[in-house]
């Protein structure tokens, strides 16, 4: 059984970007969760509320230089949304050594505030829990 890690980041700007995200478990805010070689990131839960966004877990492979969307969720009109994976979430897996980063992107067009609670598990890859 790995790490669950809860993050919590807001936005209030139109436009799109990466959230900065915060936990209990670090000091400062940080725009992505770096993936040591052999672990690998499951995403159990995303919630977001307020106003409509789009949220995207964002992977990257070579340390953050680019990214390609694993899964995109989308909050319509303003309200709550909340996507949770019981017993299959989505898997991150770490291939090269400091190199593989998990981030979460957003799109709004509103300038009202948008907050997504999202929580991850890190783990050894060869661990089921």
């Amino acid at each position: 059984m790995g790490d669950l890690i809860n993050l919590y980041g807001e936005v209030s700007a139109s436009g799109t970007g990466t959230l900065s995200l915060k936990s209990d478990l670090f000091t400062n805010e940080v725009t992505y969760i770096a993936i040591p070689k052999g672990f690998k990131c499951k995403i159990w839960k995303v919630d977001v509320s307020g106003a409509p966004a789009l949220i995207t877990a964002l992977v990257s492979k070579d340390g953050g230089s680019s990214y390609v969307t694993l899964k995109p969720l989308t909050l319509a009109s303003a309200g709550q949304l909340s996507e949770e994976e019981r017993s299959r979430p989505k898997v991150v897996l770490a291939e090269i050594r400091g190199q593989t980063a998990l981030a979460f992107g957003y799109s709004k067009t509103t300038s009202d505030t948008t907050m997504v609670a999202i929580t991850i598990e890190i783990c050894r890859e060869e661990e089921d829990g």
